[in-house]
């Protein structure tokens, strides 16, 4: 599997218009604040709590817990969002396409940097 990090993460599948991968993140872990100009995700937490963080006008912070209560968390194509592990997790990313655009797996635009907090958090 692939690592970043924040952890490793898995193609599944992927065709012309999706993508599915698994992403298993440690805690602590986070992506670098990014968007997809071509492509909506929807996060799925199978195990563990992540914050997903969506900015639309100001800051707004999404918690996604796990559980089968759960609600898939859907984040729309040009939208800046970042996730961080609060626990070790297990999440499930489907990605997309916008309807008459074919699927780019690479298809990402980073504004920072993906990383670990150290286990005692920050100062």
């Amino acid at each position: 599997m692939p690592e970043s990090p924040w952890g490793t993460w898995q193609r599944l599948w992927v065709d012309d218009i999706a993508e599915l991968r698994v992403l298993e993140i440690q805690k602590g872990g986070y992506s670098s604040p990014h968007c997809h100009r071509t492509k909506r995700n929807v996060f799925c937490v199978a195990k563990g709590r992540l914050n997903l963080r969506l900015w639309v006008g100001e800051e707004k912070v999404m918690v996604l817990p796990c559980g089968p209560k759960s609600q898939p968390q859907v984040v729309a194509s040009e939208v800046m969002h970042q996730f961080e592990a609060l626990e070790d997790s297990v999440v499930y990313e489907l990605s997309i396409a916008d309807a008459g655009i074919g699927m780019d797996p690479d298809e990402i635009e980073r504004h920072g940097e993906s990383g670990k907090k150290p286990w005692w958090g920050e100062f």
